[in-house]
């Protein structure tokens, strides 16, 4: 594989720099495109004295996250950037058996029916609507789709939502405070250089246990809720059928904050990459919104919104994220 020029071979601080002075601007997504574009889809990059492998290839990511999983263990900046905030047990930081354990914990707590049981979601998706600016005023859409699956990713999971776009507790916004800083400053120093995770960081230290802190309040209030009534409000929540796999506290807030992680940022960031697409494509919009008014039904199943084959190919399109035709309009 190709290896980019460094001007400084050893370190490699000029793309340290670079990549640094990127994340400022808000430009990352584009410098990592400038580099590609260079030096190939695969290839090294130094950083701050490690060697690391760099790819694009759909066929190769796609080797290492399903098709050949365990030969291409989470370790390095992928390990980096999840593991101060997930923890070691989590089901996105470990390998070999701890990974079979976590994913056999996680698994039975995904009861189908329930999962697929939108009347969890819509309360949260008419709370978003609701703060969308009627006066044609611009305002960030990612921002409230964010909060919108933060509320509805803490619903499902513990059974008490933080409410953020109508009015979140102050324990509430303390942990999306957290959440947010966290999850950001440990990608942002997983990218610039994995010596950076052994460095001591007393910020991120103090939100990463805030915010585990939180679970396990909500940890101890299920299981208060469920010695004092014998029955539930609830049909179905996740923490609760986690807990009947009685495995230690630390195990469980773990897997709770991964899976948090996977129904907040990256339903928001498909939803937002959707938008981005559909902005900039009014007749795509018109047929979509024909094949949703056909439907002729107000609040739909899981099963007929598969049936949208349109709007399944929207999203399938916009999560990639976008068509090289939209990137280069």
């Amino acid at each position: 594989m190709p290896t980019i020029p460094h001007k400084d071979p050893v370190l490699g601080l000029d793309t340290f720099y670079h990549t640094l002075r990127a994340l400022k601007a808000f430009r990352l997504m584009e410098y990592y495109a400038e580099r590609f574009a260079i030096y190939g889809n695969t290839h090294y990059t130094l950083a701050l004295g490690q060697k690391m492998l760099i790819t694009s290839e759909r066929d190769n990511i796609k080797t290492i996250l399903a098709n050949k999983m365990e030969d291409w263990p989470i370790a390095g900046p992928r390990l980096y950037a999840a593991l101060p905030v997930l923890g070691p047990r989590s089901i996105f930081t470990s390998n070999g058996p701890i990974w079979h354990d976590a994913r056999a914990m996680i698994r039975p707590s995904f009861v189908r029916d329930q999962v697929a049981d939108l009347q969890y979601f819509d309360k949260h998706i008419q709370n978003f609507l609701a703060v969308i600016p009627r006066d044609g005023t611009t305002f960030d859409i990612q921002g409230l789709l964010l909060k919108m699956t933060m509320d509805s990713s803490t619903d499902f999971m513990l059974g008490y939502s933080t409410n953020s776009l109508v009015k979140a507790s102050p324990d509430a916004t303390q942990f999306l405070e957290d959440f947010e800083y966290a999850s950001a400053e440990s990608t942002r120093r997983a990218r610039l250089g994995p010596i950076l995770y052994h460095l001591p960081h007393r910020k991120l230290s103090v939100a990463i246990a805030r915010l585990r802190a939180y679970v396990r309040f909500s940890m101890g209030r299920a299981i208060e809720k469920k010695t004092k009534t014998s029955g539930s409000d609830r049909s179905y929540v996740f923490l609760d059928e986690l807990l009947k796999a009685n495995a230690p506290e630390e195990h469980v807030v773990d897997q709770i904050l991964s899976i948090i992680v996977a129904g907040r940022d990256t339903t928001a960031a498909a939803a937002a990459s959707v938008f981005y697409c559909l902005a900039r494509d009014p007749e795509s919009v018109r047929k979509l919104r024909k094949e949703i008014a056909d439907l002729g039904v107000e609040s739909p199943t899981l099963e007929e919104l598969r049936q949208l084959k349109f709007l399944n190919n929207v999203v399938r399109e916009g999560r990639n994220p976008c068509s090289a035709r939209l990137l280069k309009s």
